[in-house]
């Protein structure tokens, strides 16, 4: 699946926002790219948290918002939320999903991806897929699946 394929995916659940999900994907490659130049250069990690609910009424973005760290960037795509974590390798990202969900009842709900740089290999459009593909695998699973591999 290419990243034309994904913001053409849009499906029923478009995020409130008055952006259009190819302008959003452009977002998210855009702040990729830039934070992956910089983690190949200062040999430093980098993270994507892809986060789905089955519950179309919840609006992800708003549940995550008081949990997301200040220096992490929180977007909504066109049927899930990305959080771009700097400097945070798959242990760190997988402590912050434990955080987020024991927000309230956020895991009961919501259902996780990972990918990491430089071990899920690098190149914006390999993570972005990499991370799609985990997703739909955890969207399989009970509410609180974390996917990391596959």
């Amino acid at each position: 699946m290419t990243i034309d394929t994904l913001s053409s995916n849009a499906g029923s659940r478009l995020s409130k926002g008055t952006v259009a999900v190819g302008e959003k994907i452009g977002f998210l490659q855009k702040f990729l790219g830039y934070e992956l130049k910089s983690a190949e250069r200062y040999r430093r990690f980098v993270s994507l948290v892809l986060v789905d609910t089955d519950e179309p009424e919840r609006d992800t973005r708003r549940l995550l918002s008081d949990a997301v760290r200040t220096s992490d960037i929180l977007a909504d795509m066109e049927r899930f939320s990305v959080i771009l974590m700097t400097e945070t390798n798959s242990a760190g990202a997988l402590s912050a999903i434990d955080r987020y969900k024991n927000r309230g009842d956020l895991g009961s709900v919501l259902r996780f991806a990972v990918v990491t740089y430089p071990s899920d290999g690098g190149g914006v459009e390999n993570l972005i897929e990499t991370g799609y593909r985990r997703l739909k695998s955890a969207s399989s699973g009970p509410p609180g699946t974390v996917v990391m591999n596959g």
